[in-house]
């Protein structure tokens, strides 16, 4: 059977001329976020009975996240313009 790994960062690089900058962002942390908010908009849910909408979105935001984690090693987008360069990969 064939595994890909799992995302575990993503990778913006900025390339402007002479000076580069590679800037790495945990999703683990946007996925631990997003589980805290949703559990304080459920426990918010327990006082308003008619805030349904954020825990939707919420829920849809951590699916979202976790099948783009599942893709493995990806890139999103490379964007060069005269000297300026923006990639942003999933690793």
């Amino acid at each position: 059977m064939w595994n890909k790994p799992k995302s575990h960062f993503v990778l913006v690089k900025v390339h402007h001329g002479a000076w580069k900058f590679t800037f790495p962002i945990p999703l683990f942390i946007f996925d631990d976020l997003l589980t805290s908010v949703l559990d304080l908009v459920v426990l918010g849910e327990c006082f308003t009975s008619r805030l349904k909408l954020p825990k939707i979105a919420i829920d849809m935001i951590l699916r979202l996240l976790f099948e783009i984690r599942q893709l493995g090693r990806w890139q999103m987008a490379d964007i060069t313009v005269c000297k300026s360069q923006i990639s942003i990969s999933f690793y």
